[in-house]
């Protein structure tokens, strides 16, 4: 890709125009359950009215927004110290399933219902001023995203150490990273389970979902297949909303930001987002340039991905991927997969 005005930035890559025209309640309803009918469109796309959400709202002093959100007094509001002595009571973490760059997740039990939950912590070392309010931020974002596809989350308090957790959805399914990386491989099962036409699909609904999140006013800012799940029953979701931003939020958070190096690591920088899919204006920090269409442009890299079943930049290191996001490169799909419509 070049790096065209934002404005031309609709549909950024020309494998986007090569797909079938799959109506868009088809899209729908091909991934629901047989016996489930398709909610309707206009509440999947978020097209009804909806307000946005509120950037003094997200400030942890419920309502009363300050200049500067102050950590220790927001946790002192916010997370009461009552809440550590309720964690044991009601939840009971096992075994680790997943960790990130700055937090980890565990399987847990929820004794009063007896259920199964996800609990997301931060890593151990990572308990910095910033990294808490990041996480709390990330917490109350993906809590009001009331979305089929964002995960719930059901609780956010304090463990018996005094660091902040909140409890999600346990959701069950593979990553589209996953499901890529078996079809390249040529796994029986995977290519059984998942043909382009269902991956197509479930695209469309991720898509569906970011323009939800949009209409609310809130950016992803860190879209790949490791971030895109489709579950065991035909849900999809989009995952990790760790980089999220809310428009009219202070941003200065995230101006102490991340560039994910892969999806295992994190390193403190100048960047936001993960290099090979953030858009050239993540790359560059100019965090006032971010918009929707930085989310496309990373949805567009996915979409090569899901169609040519490589990466776009290859198996290039994060500096060359960034050099290469910079200096643009061929985004047709049907370049290396001739069976990729033109």
């Amino acid at each position: 890709f070049r790096d065209p005005p934002r404005a031309a930035r609709a549909v950024p890559f020309g494998c986007m125009t090569d797909l079938p025209d799959v109506p868009e309640d088809e899209a729908i309803a091909a991934t629901m359950l047989p016996d489930e009918p398709p909610p309707p469109l206009e509440e999947l796309s978020g097209r009804k009215a909806m307000d946005p959400i509120d950037a003094a709202s997200l400030h942890l002093e419920f309502g009363d927004p300050l200049p500067e959100p102050r950590v220790s007094e927001a946790l002192e509001k916010l997370l009461s110290r009552e809440t550590e002595e309720s964690f044991g009571a009601h939840w009971k973490p096992g075994r680790r399933i997943g960790a990130g760059g700055m937090g980890e997740v565990h399987i847990a039990q929820d004794v009063r219902v007896g259920r199964e939950v996800a609990i997301k912590r931060l890593l151990p070392g990572a308990h910095t001023q910033d990294a808490m309010e990041r996480f709390i931020r990330e917490a109350r974002v993906q809590g009001r995203l009331d979305h089929p596809s964002v995960v719930p989350v059901h609780d956010l308090g304090l463990d018996p150490n005094g660091q902040p957790y909140f409890v999600m959805k346990r959701i069950h399914g593979m990553t589209l990273g996953e499901i890529l990386r078996g079809l390249s491989q040529e796994e029986p099962d995977v290519r059984a389970r998942f043909t382009r036409r269902k991956l197509l699909l479930a695209f469309q609904r991720a898509l569906l979902t970011l323009d939800f999140a949009h209409q609310r006013g809130v950016l992803h800012r860190d879209l790949k297949p490791s971030n895109l799940m489709l579950g065991d029953f035909g849900e999809v979701y989009v995952l990790d909303w760790g980089l999220a931003k809310v428009e009219g939020a202070d941003d200065s958070i995230q101006r102490q930001s991340e560039l994910r190096m892969s999806d295992a690591q994190t390193k403190e920088g100048s960047m936001i987002g993960t290099p090979g899919y953030a858009p050239p204006e993540q790359l560059r920090g100019q965090l006032e340039a971010i918009g929707p269409a930085s989310d496309v442009y990373g949805m567009g890299v996915v979409l090569y991905e899901l169609l040519a079943l490589q990466r776009l930049s290859g198996d290039a290191g994060p500096a060359e991927r960034m050099m290469r996001t910079m200096s643009g490169v061929d985004a047709r799909p049907s370049r290396v997969r001739p069976d990729v419509p033109k």
